[in-house]
């Protein structure tokens, strides 16, 4: 019988100004040592859930828990500020943006079989010289 590795994610958000305590880091590992022991137990036998990641979001790090959360990484467990949140959030949605333009042309060009706009500027480059 052939197994399947699955992974949960756990996020929690914390109020915009919230600074994250090594209390809260703990929170953290508790909740994603749940959900993998949970997972463990209730799944069946060809599911697993290897890896949790959990994630934990608010203003900052507290000077206590800086330590604390860099050795939770190796744990798969991060905090991420607001800011950094929202930046990855932008960045991904742009990638998706971009994505779906280069296949939406893509696709008109196929059904329409004629040259794309992209494929037509390196054309008329190699047609000047």
């Amino acid at each position: 019988m052939q197994r399947v590795w699955a992974r949960a994610l756990y996020i929690e958000i914390k109020r915009s100004q919230k600074i994250i305590t090594r209390q809260d880091l703990d929170q953290l590992k508790d909740y994603c040592e749940f959900i993998k022991e949970k997972f463990q137990k209730e799944t069946s036998d060809k599911m697993r859930y290897k890896i949790v990641k959990g994630y934990i979001i608010g203003k900052d790090l507290h000077s206590e828990a800086v330590i604390r959360a860099d050795n939770m990484r190796n744990n798969d467990m991060f905090f991420l500020s607001h800011k950094q949140a929202l930046e990855q959030a932008k960045k991904y949605h742009q990638d998706f943006i971009d994505a779906h333009e280069q296949l939406r042309e893509k696709l008109e060009c196929s059904s329409l079989q004629s040259p794309c706009s992209s494929e037509v500027a390196q054309h008329s480059q190699f047609d000047e010289q």
